[in-house]
């Protein structure tokens, strides 16, 4: 039930002239009518977060899916596709998201430098004005704040990790009592449970940096991602959705149900471009990973959220 802001790839775009990602809204209650596409400038859009209220959408654009080394801009629209703002541009911004007051986010500046690593900020949406989150922290992502609005949880390297891959860590939203939850692997895009007790993520089994290995997906040891949950107070990891051994099947982004009992994520077949059919989709499970199906009409989306 309710609706997704997606981002998908629109077919009828060349790919030549710019980059087919697009932001949308999808109903379940009207999958017939397909996405409502809100916008059209052959750029890329991605990492969407929809406001607690469920009015407004906030995406990330850039030139170009994972051009990280590009300057970005964060928009906010209306989930109708009303009111579009350009909340904030000139950095290399991603992974934005909204506080549950909605009036704030939380988003990670992506450095260019060769010296320092990328860092956490929020924003007031009104006024523009930015703050620092420990500025200690470097090499930091995919940011994400509890519904009590008490903790955050994003990836971080540090020196030591494997191959300098990303763990996934929880502090208070002010930034004291960090505590870190996993290690030995490449964890990704962390969300929480609705009572903030638990957090699922994306894990890249593979070996080396993730986004070395995925530029080269004829690989299967390459593509070997699965969705964990981890307790937070015992640091106890359960597999939700295990990796495919044979590579061809990768999740990631995994998304709670509004009432928190489904788990929503992406699909990608790495042989689906090969083989004449969508490569990209949505699936959804119980929050225990049990009875996992394709979401109806979410061929060839990607980035999404999910709200009432």
């Amino acid at each position: 039930k309710g609706r997704l802001a997606v981002t998908y790839v629109d077919q009828m775009i060349d790919d030549e002239k710019g980059d087919a990602h697009e932001v949308g809204v999808y109903s379940f209650a009207h999958p017939e009518s397909g996405v409502r596409r809100l916008t059209n400038n052959l750029l890329n859009e991605s990492e969407v977060d929809i406001s607690p209220d469920g009015s407004k959408l906030l995406f990330t654009v850039r030139p170009k899916l994972d051009g990280f080394e590009y300057h970005s801009e964060l928009w906010q629209v209306g989930m109708d596709g009303s009111n579009p703002v350009r909340v904030s541009s000139g950095q290399p911004y991603a992974g934005p998201v909204y506080f549950p007051n909605g009036r704030k986010v939380a988003f990670n500046k992506v450095s260019l430098s060769e010296t320092e690593g990328s860092r956490l900020f929020t924003m007031d949406i009104a006024s523009g004005t930015l703050a620092p989150l420990r500025e200690d922290l470097e090499n930091v992502g995919d940011p994400e704040v509890s519904y009590d609005g008490r903790l955050m949880t994003f990836k971080m390297s540090v020196e030591g990790d494997r191959d300098e891959q990303p763990s996934i860590y929880v502090m208070n939203v002010d930034g004291s009592n960090l505590r870190r939850l996993s290690r030995g692997y490449s964890d990704h895009d962390p969300v929480f449970s609705k009572d903030g007790k638990k957090i699922y993520f994306e894990r890249y089994y593979g070996p080396g940096d993730w986004f070395e290995a995925s530029q080269d997906r004829s690989k299967p040891e390459h593509n070997l991602w699965g969705i964990i949950e981890v307790n937070v107070r015992t640091k106890k990891e359960k597999i939700i959705i295990p990796h495919d051994p044979c590579g061809r099947h990768l999740f990631w982004l995994p998304t709670l149900s509004p009432d928190g009992r489904y788990l929503m994520y992406v699909h990608n077949d790495t042989r689906g471009e090969q083989e004449n059919k969508p490569w990209t989709e949505l699936w959804v499970s119980g929050v225990d990973g049990r009875n996992p199906q394709k979401v109806r009409g979410s061929d060839w989306f990607y980035f999404f959220d999910w709200t009432n």
